[in-house]
């Protein structure tokens, strides 16, 4: 995939290791801003996560969803962004592109990652 056509927001399916080592296909949120997104360097993205409790964490944003994939992120599944766990990836990682998260949805996102 080629780095130009990667913008903030935009939801990508990449091989990425949770917090535990194990690694699998999921989705991440690109949360490095447009104008950093260059070839050969990397990019940042928060992890999607399906498994979370019922209100989310402090450190989750939920994302649409719509199990026949109408809703801008493509998502299928009940998902949030996971702001403390963050996925650096180089643009040949991504297997697909998904959909985008609303702007609203992303501030949300990108405030939560300066909280300490």
């Amino acid at each position: 995939m080629a780095a130009q056509g990667l913008k903030q927001g935009m939801i990508v399916w990449i091989t990425a290791s949770d917090p535990r080592g194990n690694a699998k296909r999921r989705p991440v949120v690109i949360v490095t801003a447009d104008h950093q997104i260059a070839v050969g360097r990397q990019i940042v993205g928060v992890a999607v996560t399906t498994t979370f409790p019922d209100p989310p964490p402090a450190d989750h944003v939920p994302l649409p969803w719509d199990p026949t994939r109408r809703s801008v992120t493509r998502l299928r599944r009940r998902s949030a962004a996971v702001c403390t766990w963050l996925v650096p990836f180089e643009p040949d990682a991504v297997d697909e592109i998904g959909g985008h998260v609303p702007a609203g949805t992303l501030l949300q996102i990108i405030e939560k990652l300066a909280v300490p």
